[in-house]
């Protein structure tokens, strides 16, 4: 099966300080445009072959947050995020985003909540075309996209290099299933991630662990299984004329009945042809060893920036899969 995506679109960043005394800030970002789908085969009857319509984060996903800080003292501040998706063509709420609550001083930072998953945001920060819409890399690149109940620790920069380690007892929020007679549906997860950049050059990787009590539950983005391993391997290097970038990844999945690993890459580069504009390009590839599942995309793009918070862009992006990644 193949599928096409086209989006032209504009995307404007608006940041508002609020309460200055208490240090608060709304901020949030609005991105719409005309995209095109087009498909193959239609998703069992239920979707069209061919969507034209005005979407929402084709680029970047709209929200509006609340962030703030306080400074405690001896260099320790206090900090909160509040941030909710919007849906920008249907006027309605979207995805539930950031929400945590944090402390920073010179050991770095600790913060408490839902968050982005750290090794999700190695791989991802280094897509052109950003985290959502699109061409973006996670259409094939599985990833478990945020944590629900999470300890996330950050390092400070040490000569380039930083930390983050996470840990959650229940990344997938899974409250209501808290119930006498049901059963336990904790999936825990800890993942550490490794990171230095110096000029150009910045290399990276991770790894990360889920333990699902009961695969009945899913264990956050990658389906029902009791366990869950994934490593990542990053990096880029800025030439002036293209800014390289690569990704590789494993991702171990068990069961009871079905054991998978997939392999997955992704390359990329960001190539500047005026002060304000520059051409975006990615290959991203999926390949199972058991089920024999392989999925490609290719997308290119062009972003061009009217100032520092608004910008133009088009992409065009085309989704291949063989039969046993359609099952």
């Amino acid at each position: 099966m193949q599928k096409k995506l086209i989006a032209l679109a504009v995307a404007g960043l608006v940041s508002a300080p609020a309460f200055a005394q208490s240090n608060v800030q709304i901020y949030g970002i609005m991105d719409l445009g005309f995209a095109r789908h087009s498909s193959s085969e239609s998703d069992g009857g239920t979707t069209d072959k061919t969507r034209n319509a005005i979407d929402s984060g084709n680029q970047a996903s709209s929200r509006i947050g609340f962030r703030g800080t306080e400074d405690l003292g001896n260099g320790l501040k206090a900090f909160f995020q509040i941030e909710q998706g919007l849906n920008a063509d249907t006027s309605s709420i979207g995805t539930s985003r950031q929400i945590f609550v944090g402390l920073q001083g010179d050991f770095g930072k600790v913060r408490l909540g839902r968050d982005f998953n750290p090794s999700r945001a190695l791989v991802t920060g280094l897509d052109p075309f950003g985290a959502s819409g699109a061409g973006n890399v996670q259409n094939i690149y599985q990833l478990q996209t945020r944590i629900d109940n999470a300890i996330i620790y950050t390092s400070p920069n040490m000569g380039g290099f930083t930390v983050d380690v996470s840990f959650s007892n229940d990344l997938a929020g899974n409250e209501a299933a808290y119930e006498k007679g049901n059963d336990n549906p904790n999936s825990r997860l800890w993942n550490v991630v490794g990171k230095y950049k110096n000029g150009p050059l910045m290399v990276g990787a991770s790894y990360e662990r889920i333990k699902n009590d009961d695969d009945n539950y899913e264990v956050g983005d990658y389906g029902y299984f009791e366990k869950v391993r994934a490593w990542n391997l990053v990096g880029s290097y800025d030439f002036g004329v293209v800014n390289l970038r690569a990704a590789y990844g494993q991702v171990k999945m068990d069961s009871g009945s079905f054991n998978e690993k997939i392999k997955q890459w992704m390359l990329a580069g960001v190539i500047p042809v005026s002060e304000a504009g520059k051409v975006l390009v990615s290959y991203t590839r999926q390949k199972g060893d058991e089920w024999d599942g392989k999925a490609s995309q290719f997308a290119v793009g062009y972003t061009h920036a009217l100032s520092k918070r608004t910008n133009v862009y088009a992409t065009y992006a085309k989704v291949s899969t063989n039969d046993d990644a359609e099952g």
